[in-house]
């Protein structure tokens, strides 16, 4: 099967999160919130980008998406309804199904 093109983000260092014992609870706190406020903003860029080359190149049959991990759920649910939301706007017919939440429920 020919590879058509791939979108490659890398994924941040976990060890962003902060040492608690240097820098005190709230400092991990504060990168781990920046962190996910990083991730989500690249993920909604990618799903935008994703689907904009799924109607640019007319592909078609099962494609998977798999995205940076986020922690909270509600950003989880705004980078799916992105996907859903730049589908919707291609003419021709297509469903997308949120297979899992996390890599850590698997």
């Amino acid at each position: 099967m020919a590879e058509v093109g791939r979108l490659h983000r890398d994924q941040p260092d976990r060890g962003a999160r902060g040492d608690r014992r240097e820098h005190g609870a709230l400092r991990g706190k504060e990168v781990a919130g920046r962190l996910e406020d990083t991730i989500v903003k690249t993920n909604l860029e990618a799903a935008k980008e994703i689907v904009r080359q799924i109607r640019l190149r007319d592909l078609g049959g099962i494609i998977v998406l798999d995205f940076i991990d986020m922690e909270e759920k509600k950003n989880r649910q705004k980078v799916y309804q992105v996907v859903e939301q730049e589908l919707r706007r291609d003419r021709s017919p297509s469903k997308a199904i949120q297979v899992s939440t996390s890599a850590s429920s698997s």
